[in-house]
């Protein structure tokens, strides 16, 4: 008997605990969505005076295009922007502190770098010393052996023009597609510093930290659009979460 009263106080406690967190949980999630409903009320408000809503960038488009342009520009030193190194150096410190980039001469960023194959590299960085490829993938897929191939394409065009170093950045918010590279070979890449992921988080930091270091008021405003697209529109950010709590209230 003693037994059979153990085990059902301890299964009462265990409802109870459970009873408790779902409680908890359910308190959180309408607080939240309180929340949230409070913020949209105020940016109703003040909508004449912000326009929270408003982006030049909705008149653009998600599509890697599109954004890998706004990239090519803020990372050549010899930019429109006027910041010389600034959002370079910036971006490539978040490869390694020590990256070989960071003190060397950049003498072109395109995009569109044709390679062989028929493939194009979305943006691609030549340094004296050097070579970056970048792959932008906001929304779309990877094609088939498409990070692999980049990768024999840098490998190849750096020892043709006998550059010790090279390096392909992958920014998006989801791993490589094994069809793209494979996992062995991606991580082999990483552990020789040939391979950076960058989710778009990341890049929402880099143009913040741009922003506050930058000393034209027309590119921090630049900045702070792209940014606020990148979160709308590539990162699902706000809305996702309330329509989430607004379909569990």
């Amino acid at each position: 008997m003693c037994i059979i009263t153990l085990l059902n106080d301890v299964t009462a406690m265990l409802a109870d605990t459970r009873r408790a967190r779902l409680d908890n949980i359910d308190a959180l999630s309408k607080r939240v969505l309180l929340d949230v409903l409070a913020l949209r009320k105020a940016r109703d408000l003040f909508s004449d005076q912000l326009a929270p809503e408003f982006s030049f960038f909705d008149y653009l488009s998600a599509k890697e295009n599109g954004i890998s342009r706004c990239f090519r520009d803020l990372l050549d030193p010899k930019g429109k922007h006027g910041q010389r190194r600034l959002f370079l150096d910036s971006f490539l410190r978040r490869i390694g502190p020590d990256h070989w980039a960071s003190a060397a001469e950049c003498r072109k960023v395109i995009v569109e770098q044709p390679t062989d194959k028929n493939r194009r590299i979305d943006i691609y960085l030549e340094f004296d010393r050097g070579l970056i490829g970048i792959e932008n993938k906001p929304m779309a897929r990877d094609g088939d052996c498409q990070l692999h191939d980049y990768a024999a394409w840098l490998m190849q065009t750096a020892r043709r023009r006998r550059c010790k170093y090279w390096c392909l950045i992958y920014i998006s918010n989801t791993d490589p597609d094994p069809s793209s590279i494979c996992n062995a070979e991606r991580e082999q890449l990483k552990r020789d510093k040939r391979f950076y992921q960058m989710p778009y988080s990341e890049v929402i930091e880099w143009l913040e930290e741009g922003a506050a270091s930058t000393k034209a008021l027309a590119v921090r405003i630049f900045l702070d659009q792209m940014a606020r697209f990148i979160r709308a529109n590539v990162n699902g950010e706000i809305d996702k979460y309330i329509n989430i709590f607004a379909m569990s209230a």
